[in-house]
């Protein structure tokens, strides 16, 4: 298999290369005109190239045909999420990609100690190219700017799945149907938990508490296992018994 390498949406057959990747294709793999690479444009389409020209920080290939193909889940998960520590984090975005979550968005909680800094976000996005770059995977996990939880629950999500992770007090998280899917959203706390003043807030919004089993999973767990949930078309968590 070609390597693979990500470039901005183009209807042109002459695609350049720009940037880290450029340099990841000069410098680390050194790569030259006449070699093969494939690109894909984190839109679903993905072609073969053929490098023309070499710069350190220009590529110039030659694209085939564009084709559109997806290893995605058929289902859309949106996972709103407090941020684990440094490479953690890393760790959270990489494998969010791999396993098809559709959209991440940076959590602020009363009780988180880690908020995105000014180049967080941007280090994030980056972390995604390059897990779809190994993954195969050709549609960009979209990265958010942060928003609270009052600005999480209180967006128009009609006829979605909406669930707030609470180890505590929640349901078990319950298969139903595959034809019952629908679009999951996910609000996964920081290591404190959610305040009880943020769950009123979800609970007012009709944000569904569950757990996904007995253990209490790091917030980049819990993320992962949300995302799987979601993509598995598990739903219709009940109301706690009693």
């Amino acid at each position: 298999m070609s390597e693979r390498f990500y470039v901005a949406p183009s209807e042109n057959l002459t695609i350049e290369i720009t940037d880290a990747e450029a340099r990841h294709i000069s410098r680390v793999m050194r790569l030259g005109a006449g070699d093969k690479i494939c690109l894909f444009d984190g839109k679903g389409r993905e072609c073969e190239a053929t490098i023309e020209s070499v710069d350190k920080n220009k590529v110039t290939a030659l694209a085939d045909n564009w084709v559109t193909r997806s290893v995605l889940p058929a289902n859309r998960v949106t996972i709103f999420s407090a941020l684990p520590k440094s490479d953690r984090l890393k760790f959270m975005v990489e494998k969010l990609t791999e396993l098809g979550a559709t959209k991440l968005v940076p959590l602020a909680t009363s009780r988180a100690s880690v908020r995105p800094k000014p180049n967080t976000i941007a280090k994030m996005r980056r972390h995604v190219i390059e897990a779809s770059k190994q993954c195969g995977r050709n549609e960009l996990m979209i990265v958010g700017d942060e928003c609270s939880i009052k600005e999480a629950v209180e967006l128009p999500l009609e006829d979605e799945l909406r669930f707030i992770c609470e180890p505590h007090n929640g349901a078990t998280f319950q298969p139903v149907a595959p034809g019952a899917a629908k679009p999951c959203n996910f609000l996964v706390g920081p290591e404190g938990g959610f305040s009880d003043e943020e769950l009123e807030i979800a609970a007012n919004n009709n944000w569904s508490p569950i757990h996904f089993g007995k253990s209490i999973l790091r917030v980049e767990t819990a993320a992962m296992v949300a995302c799987i949930a979601g993509n598995e078309m598990l739903s219709g968590a009940q109301p706690p018994p009693g």
